[in-house]
């Protein structure tokens, strides 16, 4: 549109001082004028539909601002629980753990070989038992006071 109305020039002046244009360049500008007539009808109508939305508008805006602070809040609990179970998974896999060196400790003495097998210590042969006198019991019991 700016080139075409670039290339618009007077043709001449009339009596009273008015510029003259070619015939061309008036249907020009007249149908520039019904095309300004017509953007001014639909700009009124976009108007007129925003200022008719806009209640709705805030109204969806407020809404999405508190399923926003939902998520948040429920993302929150989320991380919180999974924290909570995590640390109680932790303390299930050290107390199984605890359990496991608890049940070598007895397999030792529950295993009845522990009693009459022979086993060669610094004093000669013996049992298991009486190299032990109780140090596995007392070294797990110390893990588990401690």
């Amino acid at each position: 549109m700016d080139e075409r109305l670039d290339d618009i020039t007077p043709i001449g002046f009339d009596k009273d001082k008015n510029y003259l244009i070619k015939q061309e360049d008036y249907f020009w500008f007249q149908e520039q004028a019904e095309r300004v007539q017509e953007l001014e009808k639909d700009n009124k109508r976009l108007k007129d539909l925003n200022s008719n939305n806009l209640p709705v508008m805030r109204s969806m805006h407020e809404k999405t601002e508190r399923y926003k602070q939902a998520l948040e809040e429920l993302n929150h609990d989320l991380f919180s629980e999974r924290m909570e179970k995590d640390k109680y998974q932790y303390r299930s896999d050290i107390q199984k753990e605890r359990i496991k060196e608890l049940e070598q400790a007895l397999e030792f003495y529950a295993d009845e070989k522990s009693y009459t097998e022979k086993v060669n210590d610094e004093w000669g042969a013996t049992t298991a038992i009486l190299v032990d006198r109780g140090s596995k019991a007392r070294n797990e019991l110390k893990g588990v006071e401690g």
